[in-house]
Formats: structure tokens, sequence, C-alpha cells
């Protein structure tokens, strides 16, 4: 007749669940207790989370709902991911991040102005956790993480912070925001063919391989004309304060299959659908 099907009602799981979504189970109970009066032992709040975690993943992949936010919201969409490390009982497992978003564009701007633009917040984000797998292959390509391949292959070529490094760094990556991957993948070829050390044959030939592997998703260019985001920052905060600062917590050593349902309930918790799937539950 109340609408109850356990010993606990819609309301108090949803303040069990939300206290325990980005701290431990012991620091959840505190605060249950001294926020709302509610005394709920850690161990309840654990099994709390076990069991509503299978419903969120259910409603997350299957009802209409979910998405219904987002779909309706104004703006370009945007797919980003990332990965970051857990620490289980089997070791260190990767764990990848998916980020929707809806964003309106931004202003037009020059390959030169790409570090220093402001783009608008998303209107809305949706995140997913390890959300199967054919939304992780087909990611964007990034451009930080482009660099960051460009500037460890420049350390060993040319000797981290010197004069060569920083003018063939900087060519490279200007090329990159305005002409693509065919102007890099030249010059490689060009100091492929002039280089004698062995050491250095074998680097460029990585770079080279990366360049030719990546080659259909350096768009920056376009994106950026266009007003669009084409760095990962979002997704990266996305992975440390949704999977880091939940799982990452010093000394946490998890089980895997808790990893899972702890990843649900944290993506349900860092996106905007967080009130919308306690309006459905039951």
């Amino acid at each position: 007749m109340l609408g109850v099907e356990n010993r606990y009602t819609v309301g108090v799981r949803d303040l069990a669940v939300f206290a325990a979504a980005d701290s431990s189970f012991d620091k959840a109970e505190k605060r249950l207790l001294k926020f709302c009066g509610l005394k709920i032992a850690a161990n309840t709040i654990k099994t709390l989370c076990d069991q509503e975690s299978a419903k969120m993943k259910k409603w997350q992949e299957n009802s209409p709902q979910s998405w219904k936010g987002f779909v309706e919201a104004e703006g370009e969409i945007e797919f980003t991911t990332d990965g970051t490390c857990v620490n289980t009982l089997e070791g260190w497992k990767e764990r990848r991040v998916g980020l929707f978003s809806r964003r309106e564009p931004g202003k037009s701007a020059t390959p030169l102005e790409w570090a220093s633009r402001h783009l608008p917040r998303p209107h809305v984000s949706i995140a997913v956790v390890d959300h199967q797998s054919f939304l992780i292959s087909h990611f964007s390509f990034f451009i930080y993480h482009a660099l960051e391949y460009l500037s460890s292959k420049g350390d060993v070529l040319f000797g981290k912070g010197t004069a060569e490094y920083r003018w063939w760094y900087d060519t490279m990556r200007y090329d990159l925001l305005e002409w693509g991957v065919a102007p890099l993948g030249d010059r490689v070829q060009t100091m492929a063919s002039l280089e004698q050390l062995d050491k250095n044959k074998e680097v460029l030939r990585q770079l080279k391989n990366y360049l030719e592997f990546h080659s259909g998703r350096l768009n920056d260019r376009e994106r950026l004309a266009a007003g669009l985001a084409i760095g990962s920052g979002q997704v990266e905060g996305a992975c440390k304060n949704l999977i880091g600062a939940r799982l990452k917590q010093t000394g946490a050593k998890w089980k895997r299959e808790r990893v899972d349902r702890m990843g649900i309930i944290c993506s349900i918790y860092y996106g905007d659908q967080w009130n919308d799937y306690w309006k459905t539950a039951h």
C-alpha cells in the first residue's frame, strides 16, 4: 500500500547511494547520520549500492527516459573517452569512461588560438563506464594526446628542453592543427632518411606509424574553425572526479565485480541522470 518493496523506501535508498557515490561506505554512514539523522550501517549501504547499481545499469542501457534530457537538449553532440586504472585484488585494471555532451559552438578560432579560446559549458552530459564496446571503439582523436606523444619523441630525438626540441615541437604542433597529419608524416620521413643512429631510427619509425594510424582522426583545423571542442579535458576531468575520487582512494583495493557496480553508480552520479533515475525508481 505504501509502495515499499523492502525495508527501505526509494527516498532512503536515494540518500544512501548518493552518500556513497563519491566517498567510502564508512564516511557515507557518518554523512547520513549527521545530515539526515538516518542511522544506516556501512555494510548496509554497501548492500544497497550493489542492489541499486544493477537497476541503474538496466535503466541507463534500456530506458528511453535515461537519454530524454540529452536528446531534447540544444547544441552539438560530442563524444570523448579516456581510461584510468583502478587497484583490484587482481592488480591494476583499466576502466574506460565515455562522456556524451551537448554544447553550443564557440567562436571560430585559428590554430594559434586553440589553447586560449573559450568554449561554452555543455548543456547536458551523460557518463558511461565500460559501456558497450562499440561506443569506446569509435572515439575522436584528442589533440592533447597527440601533442604529448610528439613531445615524448622530441625529448629522445633532440634532448628535453633544447632549442632544437622547442623549434621542432612548435613546428609540428602548428602543422598538426593547421594542416593535419600529412606535413608531419613527410617531415618524419625526411628525418628518417637522414638519421644514422639506430636508436633514433626506431623512434622515428614509431612516430611515423603513430601518425599514419591516427591520420583519419586529425581534423582539428575544421573543428576549430567551427567553434567545436578538440581536446580531452572534459573526459579527463571525468576520469579524475568520477572514477578517481571514489575508486582510487588511498589504500582501496576492489573486487572486479564491485568496481563495475560502483562504476555504474559513479556514472549516474557524475552525469545529468541522477534525478531522472530516481523519478522512475520503485
